[in-house]
């Protein structure tokens, strides 16, 4: 895997994770989970979906994602792509999904157990 300004994506990935966590996660229910992965100096992202969101929700998730991108690897460019879960999640790492989500809660805000998404 390459590395930005020292460090790997597995590296940024706990961060981008809270981030996640925190605003993303919450904010689209109807994403499954969340997978990412860097290509070629590119981030690319996959988000899983039980059906297509529609092309508003797509800019919304784009813009949440690409801000927190914007902090974690400025200057990096990046694609989301949509679908339901298949063999595209072949060499990407877990972004966010309920169990990731449960974790997360757990550690840093319990309260969001009872409340859910």
């Amino acid at each position: 895997m390459s590395e930005f300004q020292g460090k790997s994506l597995r590296e940024l990935l706990p961060g981008m994770q809270l981030a996640v966590f925190e605003i993303t996660w919450f904010t689209f229910p109807w994403i499954h989970s969340i997978w990412i992965k860097q290509n070629n100096g590119q981030i690319q992202f996959f988000v899983e979906v039980a059906s297509a969101p529609s092309e508003d929700e797509q800019e919304n998730c784009r813009r949440l994602l690409k801000e927190m991108l914007d902090v974690a690897m400025p200057y990096t460019d990046h694609t989301v792509e949509y679908g339901p879960m298949g063999s595209q999640v072949d060499g990407y790492h877990e972004l966010m999904s309920d169990r990731l989500f449960k974790a997360i809660a757990s550690k840093v805000a319990p309260w969001r157990l009872e409340v859910g998404r």
